[in-house]
């Protein structure tokens, strides 16, 4: 075999690779060999890099957008079927039914969506106060029990979503 232009031939007059080891390794030198994986190792390297880099990334714009954002993203991935779960450390949780939330409710107040006991827990879901503006209910009414039955629906979307059914430990059986 004759040199070819542009290539690098080999002892034996076979091409050589891109990275000059040799192109068959039964009748290459051991020391070749070792430069072909010391490259090999060096291009892992720098290929884990930039992916820890852009992983690195990613966690501190998710970060960045602090938990409003991930409040805001949180219906979108139910209603997109992905979960609440997705790729923001929540509980994974589909979207209840209005059946669902009706169980929950004659198990919580007897399906009483008015219902103020004076217990600390109000509405037909028994929303704690804290639980209710902390998740948006204060736009609709001061406790859940002056809020519509959609109105508590929409909020307890969010806490299931954040919390998952447990918020609900006796009587969220229907939304797991």
């Amino acid at each position: 075999m004759g040199r070819q232009t542009g290539l690098q031939v080999g002892a034996r007059g076979l091409p050589k690779n891109y990275f000059g080891a040799c192109s068959d390794w039964s009748w290459c030198p051991l020391s070749k060999r070792k430069e072909a994986q010391q490259l090999k190792e060096i291009t892992f390297l720098m290929l884990s890099t930039v992916k820890k880099t852009a992983t690195n990334m990613t966690a501190r714009i998710a970060a960045g957008l602090g938990i409003a954002a991930a409040a805001l993203l949180a219906p979108a991935a139910i209603s997109s079927g992905a979960g609440a779960g997705a790729g923001i450390g929540a509980p994974e949780a589909a979207a209840a039914t209005v059946g669902q939330w009706d169980q929950v409710a004659a198990c919580e107040s007897g399906g009483n969506w008015q219902t103020n006991t004076g217990n600390g827990y109000y509405g037909g879901l028994q929303f704690a106060a804290q639980t209710w503006t902390g998740h948006g209910g204060g736009a609709y009414a001061p406790t859940a029990d002056q809020a519509t039955k959609a109105q508590q629906i929409e909020i307890a979307e969010k806490v299931l979503a954040s919390q998952g059914a447990g918020a609900w430990p006796n009587c969220g059986g229907p939304l797991g």
